[in-house]
């Protein structure tokens, strides 16, 4: 008993060591896949959305963010989400984040 308990705490020491070094990477939005202007509202204004890729999560999720133009011509934030639109990539599929910025861009191509 006595020569196992080394064993168990180095293996039991070494797990908490990989659980820390594991980091989570929220809210890395830095690739913009598209910024559009236009009267959302009909006030003559012209209000903005801009919809963001997060590049460093695997699911490469969108958030889209939605400014209202205010009578002073400032844009304000009036909404923003991450749920409008569903992630890029399921969990489980793993991908080169050059194809995914190559398809991103021969979108903004097209349109």
């Amino acid at each position: 008993m006595k020569k196992s308990l080394p064993i168990v705490l180095f293996f039991h020491s070494a797990t908490i060591g990989l659980y820390a070094q594991q980091t989570v990477h929220k809210n890395n939005y830095t690739f913009e896949i598209q910024n559009t202007e236009g009267d959302l509202n009909k006030d003559q204004l012209k209000d903005k959305i801009v919809i963001e890729m997060d590049v460093k999560d695997e699911t490469r999720p969108l958030r889209v963010q939605i400014f209202l133009s205010q009578p002073d011509k400032k844009l304000q934030l009036a909404v923003s989400s991450t749920q409008l639109i569903e992630s890029e990539y399921p969990i489980d599929k793993k991908e080169n984040i050059m194809v995914i910025l190559s398809r991103c861009l021969s979108l903004r191509k097209a349109t």
